[in-house]
């Protein structure tokens, strides 16, 4: 398994970008996320709600449709009250169970299976 570590994206889109297109090109299993995924700002509440519910769905979903699995959790800077709207569609490191060696899939939730005789681009 091939993974990638990144951290401190802070909701750069930019740089979720970055991370993805590394991990698609390169041939990547799994993006592990350290913490502090989500934005900062005067209106952080909001900004985190609306950062998870629109850009962070879609770059999950993305992912899971390239193949790429994402293990994240969260850091000091991100809300703990703006976890239940991750959970709507993700799961989290810090909130998954690991007792009996029972780890629940720490990628998204809609488990969209590769379609049969898709690719993902790999160049090394």
């Amino acid at each position: 398994m091939r993974f990638l570590y990144a951290t401190d994206l802070h909701g750069n889109q930019r740089k979720y970008d970055d991370v993805y297109q590394y991990a698609y090109d390169n041939g990547i299993d799994l993006i592990h996320i350290g913490a502090d995924i989500l934005p900062k700002g005067p209106e952080i509440l909001k900004e985190q709600k609306a950062f998870i519910r629109n850009y962070l769905k879609e770059f999950y979903l993305k992912c899971s449709e390239s193949g790429i699995k994402v293990l994240a959790f969260f850091g000091n800077d991100d809300i703990y009250t703006r976890k239940r709207y991750l959970l709507e569609y993700a799961s989290l490191l810090d909130e998954t169970p690991v007792g009996s060696f029972k780890i629940r899939h720490l990628w998204a939730r809609s488990r969209a299976q590769k379609p049969a005789g898709s690719t993902r681009r790999v160049s090394r």
